[in-house]
Formats: C-alpha cells, structure tokens, sequence
C-alpha cells in the first residue's frame, strides 16, 4: 500500500494501492479496487473486471474526454478551456478539472499575478492515458459504423420476454 504521507505517490503501484490511496482522498466516493498481485503472476477475470472498471470511472465524467483530448495538445488557461471543450457550463468545468486533478491526471498551477493565471496540465499518469483515448478512437473509427448500422436495422420496440406458459386446470 502507499504510505499516507501526503504528496507521497508511488506510481509503479498496482491499482489496488491507486484505489487505496484515492479512497483515502476521496472519501465519499469508492474506486474499484483490484487483488493485489504479485507483479508477474497473472491476473483472473474479476481482476482485469475491476482494473477496467476503475479506469472507465476515470472517463465517465460527462467532461473528462473533452478536457484530457485538449490537455494533450499543451497546457491550457481555464478560459481556453472553457471556450473549447464544448457547450459547459462554468460550474461543470470546474468540477470536471478538481476531479481530474484529484485523480492525478492533470496539475493544476496558480500564478501570484494581477489577475490570478491558472494553467492545467497533464500528469505523467494523465498523459499515459491518451495513448489509452487514442486506442478507443480508433476502435471507435473502425466500429461504431456498424454498430449504427446494426441499430438503426433493430425493431424500435423490444419484444419483452415471456415467462412459460401457465394453463388453466
């Protein structure tokens, strides 16, 4: 496990220590925590369950794609952001950048200036995940045509299932 030292962050960890230490700082919310494994044993299906969970809890922020896919182009004001993550409100984005940053994937920088400037970057583990973005584009690319095609080939309405037959005595 991390130590509970604040600031102190051990990133070779297994992601059952990420979970620990984000529940730790996240009190009210609980990532997935995996079995802790030795780092070459292999990991069973509810481990790579859990792992995939707690990355798509990462990325299930209605904002969070938007804000990392702008983030890995350079360091953004939150202005810059704000104008061009799409349609988001002030309160949203804001949010969105406190849980990102609390996650650890972006850095958030206040300078003593008139007016205050702040600027948000990815973290190593924040840039580690866009070659993981970029991978669900390009399955999305190559996927998701079919996938309309096949819903929009689907009946609108689903036929709902039927329990067996009872006939009267």
């Amino acid at each position: 496990m991390l130590s509970p030292a604040v600031g102190a962050v051990d990133w070779s960890c297994r992601l059952s220590d990420s979970a620990a230490w984000l529940n730790e700082r996240r009190p009210g919310r609980t990532l997935v925590a995996m079995t802790s494994l030795p780092l070459d044993a292999e990991p069973n299906d509810i481990d790579m369950v859990r792992g995939t969970q707690a990355v798509l809890e990462l990325l299930a922020r209605k904002w969070s794609v938007g804000v990392l896919y702008l983030l890995a182009r350079g360091t953004h004001r939150y202005s810059e952001l704000f104008y061009e993550v799409g349609e988001v409100s002030k309160k949203a984005l804001t949010q969105t950048l406190r849980a990102l940053e609390h996650d650890g994937l972006i850095t958030r920088r206040a300078y003593l200036e008139v007016p205050m400037r702040v600027e948000y970057s990815l973290t190593p583990v924040g840039w580690s995940i866009t070659s993981l973005l970029m991978t669900m584009y390009e399955w999305s690319a190559q996927h998701v045509p079919r996938i309309e095609a096949a819903r929009a080939g689907a009946p609108a309405s689903v036929t709902p299932i039927r329990g067996p037959r009872r006939f009267a005595a």
